[in-house]
């Protein structure tokens, strides 16, 4: 899998905090896979094709590793777990499921419960731990 951290002038600026909507103008993300996400705290976006299912978390020198590490925009001082999601892609739509995170996962601060699987919307304002972002993806 292929994933990408992109020059943060190439994507539109992501919405106000708090904020839970898609930008007035969708971002093209060239694929019918492709999923991007702008974190708060960096200016520095992840990119990358969803199949079928990855796991988000930040990589560590032992045990388990994700297939996407946030690490590189904060995610150890925002307290996201070595394993911390697994995102599912079922047909044009994507499924986020907690895997027992620490410091708990949340769609527009409504946690996620360990092992729920819950629909994400384009656009939508998520939370692993302290690190808070905004997802997009291709569904049409």
């Amino acid at each position: 899998m292929e994933t990408k951290i992109l020059d943060p002038n190439l994507p539109p600026e992501p919405p106000e905090e708090g904020a839970s909507h898609a930008p007035e103008q969708k971002p093209s993300l060239g694929s019918p896979h492709a999923v991007l996400i702008i974190f708060e705290s960096s200016p520095k976006t992840l990119q990358f094709d969803l199949i079928d299912r990855v796991t988000i978390g930040r990589r560590s020198e032992a045990g388990q590793q994700p297939d996407i590490d946030v690490a590189p925009f904060g995610g150890f001082p925002a307290g996201v777990s070595r394993l911390h999601v697994r995102l599912h892609r079922v047909d044009k739509n994507i499924i986020i499921e907690d895997l027992a995170s620490r410091n708990g996962t949340f769609l527009d601060e409504v946690q996620v419960k360990p092992g729920e699987l819950v629909p994400i919307r384009n656009g939508q304002s998520f939370r692993l731990g302290a690190l808070r972002g905004w997802i997009y993806f291709e569904n049409t």
